[in-house]
């Protein structure tokens, strides 16, 4: 497959290398985890297991879906391909991943061969809003803490409705920051999250929609991620590495205030004026 990216510098250019940017190993090799999301916090994980809550993000949001090894799934965003490869050992789907870095793509590629699992999981670097894919090739597309860095979320649901059969199902875990929501609170959420195009759940239903999708079922999850998150990002395990990443990659200005920020953060989320929700949707049967 190849490069959906290349081409004159612009727009497209700027967003993959910010990217790039964000997205590197240095987050997960100095936290010690193999995932790039909020972990999922029930009440049988330790408040400080953050792996274990990672894995359980997972099994929260798909088991429900009762995926079976005669479904092929589109993963966007795969990152390292933790998710990838915890989706075909747990569900013995086949799996098709991609990301826009040609890093990630590339170290999720080399993961997979080495977990043995290449007759079931695929990788390559690309474009989600660009998908090289024929039409109506996936039973299920999984996108997570990956749409809501889109500018334009129409064009890229559209592109995922093509790729997904009759009936097909889409699932999402995303970022929402709510229309009102206080000046600084969303300038910070936007900063961590890397986006500058949070939008609310209104918005959301309304691109399902004009891309063809059922009205979605969109349900809260903040208290379990993001909040949960934030308090093992605290705990005695993690506060020291937690630390530790915010003056690599934020420098050591943010790392002295983190505590500060980081309470403005999670009162965002605590007050739902940014929420972190599921949006599970589907195409009708027949177009």
């Amino acid at each position: 497959m190849h490069d959906v990216t290349a081409g004159p510098a612009g727009p497209e250019e700027a967003f993959k290398r910010r990217m790039e940017t964000a997205y590197t190993d240095d987050y997960l090799r100095i936290m010690g985890i193999e995932h790039y999301r909020q972990g999922y916090f029930t009440p049988e994980v330790a408040p400080d297991d953050l792996p274990r809550a990672l894995e359980r993000h997972v099994e929260v949001l798909l088991d429900p879906l009762d995926i079976g090894p005669s479904h092929t799934v589109l993963e966007l965003g795969c990152n390292l391909g933790g998710t990838t490869i915890q989706m075909v050992r747990r569900y013995g789907c086949t799996v098709h991943a991609i990301d826009i870095v040609d890093d990630m793509a590339r170290a999720a590629a080399d993961n997979v061969r080495r977990s043995g699992l290449e007759d079931r999981a695929f990788v390559a670097q690309m474009d989600a809003r660009r998908l090289q894919y024929p039409d109506a090739t996936f039973d299920l597309v999984v996108g997570i803490e990956v749409v809501n860095h889109f500018d334009d979320k129409a064009a890229c649901l559209k592109e995922i409705a093509r790729v997904l059969k009759p009936g097909g199902r889409l699932v999402l875990a995303e970022y929402l920051l709510s229309r009102g929501a206080p000046r600084l609170g969303a300038q910070l959420v936007r900063s961590i999250l890397e986006s500058d195009h949070l939008e609310d759940a209104d918005a959301y239903r309304g691109h399902l929609a004009a891309a063809g999708f059922s009205p979605p079922d969109i349900s809260d999850h903040s208290l379990q991620t993001v909040v949960a998150t934030t308090r093992a990002f605290r705990s005695e395990r993690y506060s020291r590495r937690s630390r530790a990443y915010c003056v690599v990659y934020f420098g050591v200005v943010f790392a002295l205030v983190m505590p500060g920020l980081y309470r403005l953060w999670e009162w965002m989320f605590r007050g739902g004026h940014a929420r972190y929700v599921f949006i599970h949707s589907q195409l009708p049967p027949q177009r």
